[in-house]
C-alpha cells in the first residue's frame, strides 16, 4: 500500500492590509469649520447688506425730513458707489499683503459705526449736507474690503471641486441681507412707530453683532486649526504643456 502522505497545506492568512480610510475624527473637524466658516461670511456680509436696503426702504422719510431731499439722496448714493468702487480697486492689491481677518474685521466696525452715527446725526444735531454725503462715502469705503476679503476665505476652506456650488449657494447672502434691512426697517417705521434714522442705528448693530462674533470665532486658514486642505491635481488640456 501506498503510504506516501501528501503535505498539510499550510492555512494562509493574508498578510496585506485593508486600504487605508480617511480619519473620520479629522473629515467631522473639517466640515465642522466650513460649515462655522460659511455660516460667518454669509452672514457678515448679509449684514452688510441689511445697512445698505435699509437705506432704500427709508429714502421717501429721509427725503421729506428736514433740510434733505432728493437731491441730497442722489448725492449720498452716487459718493457711496464712489467709495465703494474705490475701495474695492485698492483693496485689490492689498490682498495678499494684510491679514484677512483684520480686513473683514475693520469692515464690519467701521460700517457699524459710520452707519449708526448717520443715523444719529439729528440727535447730535449734525444737518450739514456735506457732512451727511461724507459719512456715506466713507462708509462705502469701509464696506469695500468685505466682498474680497470673504471670497478670499472661502477659497482657503473649499476645494476646486466644489467651490462652484459652494460661491453659487453663498452668493444668496446680498438678497439675504437684503430681506434683513426691509424686516428690521418696516419694523422700525410700522411697528415700532420710531424715526426713520432708527432704521439705521438697528442695522448698524446687527452689522456689530455678527463682527463681535466674527472676531472670536472666525478663522482664515485650515492650517490655525491644524486642518491641512490636499491640493487637487490640476488635469492638463489638450493644448496644456506643449512645447
Amino acid at each position: 500500500a501506498d503510504t506516501t502522505q501528501t503535505p498539510a497545506t499550510p492555512n494562509l492568512k493574508s498578510t496585506s492590509k485593508p486600504p487605508s480610510t480617511p480619519n473620520t475624527s479629522t473629515n467631522r473637524h473639517l466640515r465642522r469649520h466650513q460649515i462655522t466658516i460659511f455660516t460667518l461670511t454669509f452672514l457678515s456680509y448679509a449684514s452688510i447688506h441689511a445697512t445698505r436696503e435699509s437705506w432704500s426702504t427709508m429714502k421717501t422719510n429721509f427725503t421729506n425730513a428736514k433740510h434733505y431731499s432728493s437731491v441730497t439722496e442722489g448725492l449720498c448714493d452716487t459718493t457711496f458707489m464712489i467709495g465703494f468702487s474705490l475701495g474695492t480697486y485698492i483693496m485689490g492689491f492689498l490682498e495678499s499683503k494684510i491679514n484677512l481677518k483684520y480686513a473683514i474685521l475693520i469692515g464690519q466696525f467701521c460700517s457699524a459705526i459710520l452707519v449708526a452715527l448717520i443715523g444719529a446725526t439729528s440727535f447730535l444735531e449734525w444737518t450739514s449736507v456735506p457732512l451727511f454725503v461724507f459719512l456715506w462715502f466713507v462708509n462705502g469705503l469701509m464696506q469695500s474690503p468685505s466682498w474680497p476679503a470673504m471670497i478670499s476665505v472661502l477659497s482657503f476652506w473649499f476645494p476646486h471641486r466644489v467651490r462652484g456650488t459652494v460661491m453659487g449657494v453663498w452668493s444668496a447672502c446680498g438678497s439675504t441681507g437684503n430681506i434683513f434691512g426691509a424686516q428690521i426697517s418696516n419694523l422700525v417705521l410700522y411697528v415700532f412707530g420710531l424715526n426713520w434714522r432708527w432704521c439705521l442705528i438697528f442695522t448698524a448693530g446687527f452689522v456689530a453683532v455678527v463682527g463681535v462674533v466674527d472676531y472670536f470665532v472666525l478663522v482664515v486658514h485650515p492650517e490655525e486649526v491644524g486642518l491641512v486642505m490636499e491640493e487637487e491635481e490640476e488635469t492638463a488640456g489638450p493644448g496644456d504643456n506643449l512645447e
